[in-house]
């Protein structure tokens, strides 16, 4: 009788256990999904070259919500021609809604991250509208670059316009992102040379060789944006200390 009664309640725990797991589970879908609505995002199709979404698979991602929540997801990625993240659950799309979340982490199949923003700590110089940014660093604070993942979708015999998407000629979804580095309290357009990084800041000479002379040792490509951003780090840690 006491073993019966033994085995009884060690399968009323595990029930609870079961139920208070599921429960957490029902209680995070639920909360994502009132994040979020049933979205259509546009897929490669017939006569398309390439697709609209900035990863050619669809990641895993810790969504971070305006309450400090975070929330995994299993399958993510970044339609960049209409600015939305999509998420997949149970075979159907859903669409986050920006104004609910801080930050998207996406993790890469190759261990690395990018982190999303809705919300940059200094103005930008743009007149592209969109919800989210993308930033190099997981402490917003020290975003010192910013880069705004973009595509357009045209036909392939055009080289530099626009195309209609009811036309029968072969299309192609083209990258057009456009990068920004925070100069004098707001973000500015970066066109990839350090040139242009002189220019902007004003540097002389001496100064320039010396920041050349750091790029150089740490074997940076400024033209890749995280290393842009480990290159501006020590530009401001240099000028904090003057």
């Amino acid at each position: 009788m006491k073993f019966t009664f033994y085995l009884a309640s060690i399968a009323l725990i595990f029930s609870l256990l079961h139920a208070q797991a599921q429960a957490g589970n029902y209680g995070e879908y639920n909360y994502l999904h009132q994040m979020s609505t049933k979205g259509t995002p546009e897929m490669e199709g017939e006569n398309i070259e390439g697709t609209p979404f900035i990863f050619p698979e669809w990641c895993r991602a810790d969504l971070i919500t305006v309450e400090g929540k975070t929330i995994g997801i299993a399958q993510l990625n970044y339609q960049a021609k209409r600015h939305k993240f999509y998420y997949i659950r149970n075979n159907d799309y859903y669409e986050i809604f920006p104004d609910q979340v801080k930050m998207i982490i996406v993790k890469l199949p190759d261990n690395s991250k990018r982190y999303f923003v809705t919300k940059l700590p200094h103005p930008i110089e743009t007149k592209i509208q969109t919800p989210y940014y993308e930033i190099f660093t997981d402490d917003i604070s020290k975003a010192y670059v910013v880069n705004i993942p973009h595509k357009i979708f045209r036909s392939k015999s055009v080289s530099q316009s626009y195309a209609s998407e009811k036309s029968n000629e072969t299309m192609e979804y083209v990258d057009r992102s456009r990068a920004y580095v925070l100069v004098n309290g707001k973000y500015v357009r970066y066109r990839h040379s350090f040139k242009q990084l002189k220019k902007i800041f004003g540097w002389d000479k001496k100064t320039a060789k010396k920041f050349k002379k750091f790029i150089k040792n740490k074997h940076l490509k400024i033209k890749k944006l995280g290393d842009l951003q480990t290159f501006m780090a020590y530009y401001y840690r240099q000028k904090s200390a003057q």
